[in-house]
This record gives structure tokens, sequence and C-alpha cells, in this order.
């Protein structure tokens, strides 16, 4: 498989990191705020119905991994929904729950996995 196309853009608060398979069937977004640069964020992976278990996600997260490495990152951040297939999914990639602060709404949790 391909390796995604990285889309770099520094902001005022830091710096986003876009990863899009080159077929376009599926992408991940990385923010790194400069106030916070030990902890990255994870935003919006999302893969076309059509490119569905065949390994686009663990393609995409691998490289948002070595990206935020490069960056300096120490520990990557997301958010999903509790009890979950994807919960579970992040679980096998090495992601933990996390309470270090209330998620976005009470059906969803943080999890965390260092670099």
């Amino acid at each position: 498989m391909d390796k995604p196309v990285r889309i770099e853009n520094g902001w005022f608060w830091g710096t986003s990191v876009h990863l899009v398979m080159p077929d376009g069937k599926a992408l991940v977004k990385l923010v790194i705020d400069k106030r916070a640069k030990a902890r990255c964020e994870v935003y919006d992976l999302a893969t076309h119905p059509s490119a569905w278990r065949k390994g686009y996600a663990r393609v995409l997260m691998t490289e948002a991994e070595a990206v935020a490495r490069e960056k300096g990152c120490e520990e990557l951040l997301l958010w999903v929904e509790r009890d979950t297939w994807m919960q579970e999914w992040y679980g096998k990639m090495g992601y933990e729950v996390e309470e270090f602060m209330p998620p976005p709404s009470e059906d969803t949790v943080w999890m965390s996995k260092t670099l």
C-alpha cells in the first residue's frame, strides 16, 4: 500500500498535519498545539466505505504516530464513542482509556498512547 500524502500547515496556535491516502479514500488529521507540544491530538480519522477492512486506517494511524514522534510529541490523544468497536480497535493499537480531563460528551472517552 502506498504511503499517505502529507499536508502540513502552520497556524498561530501550532501545526496541523493532514495525512491522505493517495487514492483519496482515507484521511486523518493531527493537531500539535505549541503550548502543549508533548501531547498531540488525532482528529477525523475517516475511511470511505469502499476502503473499509483494507488496512487504510492502520496505515494512517501508523504514519500519524511517526509524524507525531518526528514533531517531538511524547503522547498521542484521541477520543472515541464509549464501548464501541472503535474503542476496541484503538485498544488493539496500544491506546488506553485516559481520564486526564472530561471527554467532549458523556458517551465518549479519551484514549492515549505513549510514543
